[in-house]
């Protein structure tokens, strides 16, 4: 046998492959080598039982000795094994358990909030940007300046939680109040009041900035912006925000036969005024808010309050977390929005290929699908897809299956077995709300004794067909002949299989799933009666035609609302 090599030497030759095929969305380079990290290494910490394992990356050899928090306790020490790696470090001022960390940032962020009697305005990707930020988190409280107070509070917040890194803290009426949470990787001490004082000065400078970009921009009606559309790009290959604005408005139109909204006019002005603020200088210093800029200006100039909610939410949602416009009007601007973006990046060959998505697509489909499936908007996508100014059909079906692609893996997330979204994929379907009807149906139904039942009928049936495929292939479109029927289990299935099929086509132009399966139920018994009494492949090929027609029949009907082939039992 051969000789086993050394576990250091294992480690070694592991790491060097595991460092070097770490991918990063944004790395950087040092010194005069090529290897790249996030940032500069400085340090490399390597023991084995208690040993230094040799090893090297970006001209750093691994050793046994680190160092504490920077600031607070920059203090070696020898690390001989992982248990005292993680205490050491944290009497030295390093919390490295990212979840303890998280913990101990979100009590003091609760504590200093309490003593305010404020709450938190914080969301889950900012608390996890500012632990990944910090070694040992501290919070300080500072204050806004009182004469920044009268900027609109959306737009301190977002001054506040996206330049500044800082958690707003609000009343009980859910407004914002004057002070705010700073975290520091600092203790308090001795210089507590000039870290505060320090964030302050920052802010108020932030802000001021945010009160001149206010007041020179609401000095000229939003409108006034749009005509500098036609000179902002949306893409080279796609012309101006102008063209996009009026691709956005013809597929608004469209949109809006589907939704409650029946104000053409107030659906062309708010797509009109839609991209509006991308002119203004507030958006131009701060992007993160657009819309909510365009909403704020078009309120100040007298706005319909519906155009004025269309224009703030429309682009909404944007992660997968976020609020769905509340507006009917603003559903039909975020839909069309989004909608475009698909058409016209598909249209020009920039689609999302693995992991990698430069355009958000798979965003603007998520949220297309979001907003659909939460206000159950019953809207025939395909039609929709053709009627934009692109107006093809292969582009259309591309988008389509797009989109179904995306429910399916939401879908799947949600917890829905994949047989089933397989069996409901099997359906040709382009309105998404349907097809969540459908799933919802068939996952109650195969879930009761009657539903599991028919389940196993229909795979036996299925069963039975595919094994005489020439006779499957005589089946399509042949009426069942009732003077064929001799049992009597036969002619009750022939009888309960026709009501069926009458009512069942009823329920299902009214798109009433619930109550087409409890019809498919109550054919579990007459095939029970059927499978146990009757013999499909009979001497008499005309009655054996006959009976395997009536399976077909079945098959076909319950197939009228999922495929059932693609359910296991």
């Amino acid at each position: 046998t051969n000789k086993g090599s050394k576990t250091e030497d294992i480690i070694e030759k592991i790491l060097d492959i595991t460092f070097k095929s770490l991918v990063w969305p944004k790395s950087m380079r040092w010194g005069e080598g090529s290897d790249r990290w996030v940032r500069p290494i400085k340090n490399l910490v390597c023991i084995f039982n208690g040993k230094t394992v040799p090893f090297s990356y970006a001209s750093i050899d691994s050793t046994n000795v680190t160092t504490g928090h920077r600031f607070l306790n920059p203090k070696s020490f020898v690390v001989k094994d992982s248990e005292g790696y993680i205490s050491k470090l944290y009497q030295s001022k390093v919390i490295i358990d990212q979840e303890k960390r998280k913990k101990t940032l979100e009590d003091q962020l609760k504590k200093k909030a309490t003593e305010k009697k404020l709450s938190l305005a914080l969301d889950d990707s900012l608390l996890e940007e500012l632990n990944g930020l910090v070694e040992w988190p501290v919070v300080f409280t500072g204050s806004i300046n009182p004469s920044h107070m009268k900027l609109p509070e959306e737009i301190i917040i977002s001054v506040l939680q996206k330049q500044q890194k800082y958690i707003p803290l609000l009343k009980k009426d859910k407004k914002i109040s004057q002070y705010f949470l700073i975290v520091c990787d600092r203790e308090e001490g001795e210089y507590s009041n000039e870290i505060v004082s320090g964030n302050e000065r920052v802010l108020s400078a932030r802000l001021e900035d945010a009160s001149f970009f206010w007041k020179q921009d609401v000095s000229t009606p939003l409108e006034d912006f749009v005509p500098e559309l036609k000179k902002r790009t949306f893409h080279s290959k796609l012309g101006s925000m102008e063209e996009k604005r009026e691709r956005m408005t013809r597929l608004a139109l469209a949109i809006s036969d589907y939704i409650s909204e029946k104000d053409v006019e107030k659906v062309k002005r708010a797509c009109f005024l839609a991209k509006a603020d991308l002119n203004s200088q507030m958006v131009n210093q701060f992007p993160e808010l657009q819309g909510i800029i365009g909403g704020l200006y078009s309120e100040f100039d007298k706005e319909d309050p519906s155009v004025v909610a269309a224009i703030a939410e429309h682009y909404s949602p944007i992660g997968p977390k976020d609020q769905i416009p509340s507006s009917s009007l603003g559903t039909i601007i975020s839909l069309a929005d989004k909608i475009d973006n698909l058409l016209a990046l598909f249209s020009i060959g920039e689609k999302p290929t693995g992991s990698k998505d430069p355009f958000a697509l798979r965003r603007s489909a998520l949220g297309i699908i979001r907003i659909i499936l939460k206000k159950k908007i019953k809207l025939p996508l395909l039609k929709i897809l053709k009627q934009s100014n692109f107006n093809s059909e292969k582009l259309a079906v591309e988008i389509l299956d797009f989109l179904k692609e995306r429910l399916k893996v939401f879908l799947r997330e949600s917890g829905f077995r994949h047989d089933f979204v397989d069996a409901v994929y099997g359906v040709k379907e382009d309105d998404l709300t349907r097809l969540m009807q459908r799933m919802n149906a068939i996952k109650a139904f195969i879930q009761t004794k009657e539903g599991a039942d028919l389940l196993a009928a229909f795979h036996r049936a299925s069963s039975i067909l595919s094994s005489d495929q020439k006779n499957g292939e005589e089946l399509s479109d042949i009426v069942i002949d009732s003077s064929l029927l001799v049992e009597k289990e036969e002619k009750q299935l022939f009888r309960t299989l026709s009501e069926t099929i009458e009512l069942s086509r009823e329920k299902l132009r009214s798109n009433d799933y619930e109550a087409t399966m409890a019809l498919f139920s109550k054919l579990r018994q007459p095939l029970d009666n059927f499978f146990d009494n009757v013999m499909v492949n009979c001497e008499d090929q005309k009655v054996k035609l006959n009976r395997l027609r009536l399976l077909s029949s079945f098959c076909t009907t319950v197939s009228l609302i999922a495929d059932f082939s693609k359910i296991r039992v």
